[in-house]
């Protein structure tokens, strides 16, 4: 029985899909990265969660700024940028670690300043799948996209704590960030035609709030949201916040 490998026959979506795995797997390399780095730094499980909370709000409150730019400019750019932002961004926290002279406030900004980089790839992302596969192949390239996802999850994890207890945190962050650099490198082989758009594009400040608007009018989307919110709340705050500190004070280490 062959496998239908259906939208991996198309050169561009090939591409897209071998940037996304890898992103997706710096994605869950990288937490338990920054958590023992910050639990070296100070030994709080407080300011671990502070990290993980400047991250997340950072990139919840420019997430509809970042889907206004994906829909005026090419979203392979949008991504490419993104993804140069996040590798600036692991690359100095790494340097900063391994060199000893990291200090916890900077961890802070620094996680503020990936968490906003990373609202712009999101929804150009979501968005250029459709641009590289016909309609008919949506679903199932969808599909190869979640599975990407779910296998990253204990790969990436396992591999940061792997590096994490053998090199150092410092270590880790910067091998994530050359999982930023070959995501974009990836991207920049996507070849698409150029985007026509509408003569007369609406003001950017009025997407804005056509969008807030779009949120708040039905329910069914912002309750979504706060299920999805509380979900990531009392799954992967224990895995990425308790899980370290646990690890680091009664069980030897990331190596447990």
């Amino acid at each position: 029985m062959r496998l239908d490998t259906g939208p991996l026959r198309v050169r561009n979506f090939r591409l897209l899909f071998a940037a996304r795995s890898i992103s997706y797997f710096g994605t869950y390399l990288a937490p338990i990265a920054v958590a023992f780095a910050v639990l070296d730094l100070t030994g709080s499980a407080s300011d671990t969660g502070i990290a993980f909370a400047c991250w997340t709000l950072a990139q919840v409150s420019t997430l509809m700024v970042g889907g206004v730019v994906a829909d005026r400019l090419p979203r392979r750019l949008v991504m490419v940028g993104s993804d140069a932002g996040n590798l600036c961004v692991r690359t100095l926290m790494g340097v900063l670690l391994i060199s000893g002279h990291a200090h916890v406030w900077e961890i802070f900004v620094l996680q503020a300043l990936g968490g906003a980089a990373t609202a712009f790839y999101s929804p150009a992302s979501s968005g250029l799948v459709p641009e590289v596969v016909d309609a008919r192949q949506l679903q199932q390239a969808n599909s190869f996209m979640g599975v990407a996802r779910y296998l990253a999850f204990p790969l990436g994890a396992a591999t940061g704590g792997a590096i994490v207890a053998t090199i150092g945190s410092g270590t880790a962050l910067l091998v994530d960030g050359g999982t930023y650099a070959a995501s974009a490198l990836l991207l920049s082989g996507v070849q698409l035609p150029a985007r026509v758009h509408a003569a007369a594009a609406p003001n950017f400040l009025r997407e804005l709030r056509e969008g807030w608007q779009a949120f708040t009018e039905h329910t069914w989307v912002w309750l979504l949201t706060a299920w999805v919110a509380f979900y990531f709340l009392i799954t992967y705050a224990p895995f990425f916040v308790l899980g370290p500190y646990i690890a680091k004070h009664s069980l030897g280490g990331a190596g447990a």
